[in-house]
């Protein structure tokens, strides 16, 4: 099959295999975590922190990344930006599950490393208006180079959030809510769509990626280790 057929039929079968998620991610905080420490309360970044593995993101590897208090991370450099813009956007390559004005007036920002995935939850933080606790956000990046992106409760945005992945070279992106404006921003409005669910992106061989919508069930999961599988098949017969 072609490799596009392939990913559309992942993300048919995702769409209809897989149930609501619950409200708890994927991965939850626990004692083995690495809290991540800032310099400042509010944007601010950590890093370089090392991956636990090459990472292939938009066709470039990398082995560390960058922590950012606003729910994102990014390559190559930091970025304590506030201001989160529409994708695509220009900047260092990014990761954004949750990209907002956040601080850490609550909550804190937590690592969690295995030999087959990197875990980062923005866990608990507040809106700079004042919202504590408002955002429960988590990004999981597995050695196949595909992405997940997980949420708990959100209480709300500081007005707009953007959601979704850059190159931030030639501005591709591919968007994971699938809510939301096509450039990737939400109101709070727009915020049920992502509470208590999970985004999947998976690499479509070609230096880009298919996003797949919520994951989460075993029949997602089943499926989104299949889609890895199939990009690895592809790179090791190009």
């Amino acid at each position: 099959m072609h490799k596009f057929g392939t990913i559309a039929l992942a993300a048919a079968l995702a769409v209809g295999l897989i149930s609501p998620a619950d409200a708890s991610l994927l991965v939850p905080p626990g004692p083995s975590d690495t809290v991540v420490v800032f310099g400042d309360s509010d944007d601010d970044f950590s890093g370089p922190v090392a991956l636990p593995f090459n990472f292939s993101f938009f066709g470039q590897s990398y082995n560390e990344v960058y922590v950012g208090t606003n729910g994102n991370l990014t390559f190559g450099f930091g970025d304590p930006n506030s201001f989160n813009a529409p994708l695509p956007e220009f900047g260092p390559p990014r990761i954004a599950p949750f990209f907002d004005d956040l601080t850490l007036a609550s909550g804190d920002v937590r690592t969690n490393s295995s030999t087959d995935q990197f875990v980062v939850t923005w866990n608990g933080l507040a809106t700079f208006d004042g919202v504590l606790n408002a955002v429960t956000a988590q990004a999981i990046l597995r050695s196949d180079g595909s992405i997940l992106f997980s949420y708990a409760d959100l209480l709300a945005s500081d007005g707009e959030v953007t959601v979704g992945i850059s190159d931030g070279l030639n501005a591709a992106a591919t968007l994971g809510a699938l809510v939301g404006n096509p450039d990737g921003t939400l109101t709070n409005a727009d915020l049920a769509g992502l509470a208590n669910r999970t985004f999947a992106f998976i690499p479509d061989g070609n230096g880009g990626y298919a996003a797949i919508p919520e994951p989460s069930s075993m029949a997602g999961v089943a499926l989104f280790g299949l889609g890895g599988y199939l990009y690895r098949r592809r790179r090791a017969r190009a």
